[in-house]
């Protein structure tokens, strides 16, 4: 159980301790499943690598999961170079 806040805070840390902070750029947007207002894209300069929010009312209950649910997910491949043999 928690809200759009403290997900944000959790993404925050991980983005930091990643290194990555300066790159990432956080944009509201509105995306299916989620609530407007508390949703947002997540981009490594101009690239979309992520959605970061909070999940709508209506899919919680058809899941049968607790009021408020929220989520982030990011693409970190773009960080890693690959090393080549």
């Amino acid at each position: 159980s928690t809200d759009y806040t403290e997900i944000k805070a959790l993404f925050d840390h991980y983005i930091k301790t990643l290194g990555i902070t300066n790159r990432i750029k956080v944009k509201p947007a509105v995306v299916d499943g989620f609530i407007e207002g508390r949703t947002a894209e997540i981009f490594n300069e101009t690239q979309k690598i992520g959605i970061i929010g909070e999940i709508h009312p209506e899919i919680l209950e058809n899941y049968k999961l607790d009021l408020p649910t929220a989520v982030f997910e990011i693409n970190i491949n773009p960080f890693f170079k690959e090393k080549v043999r």
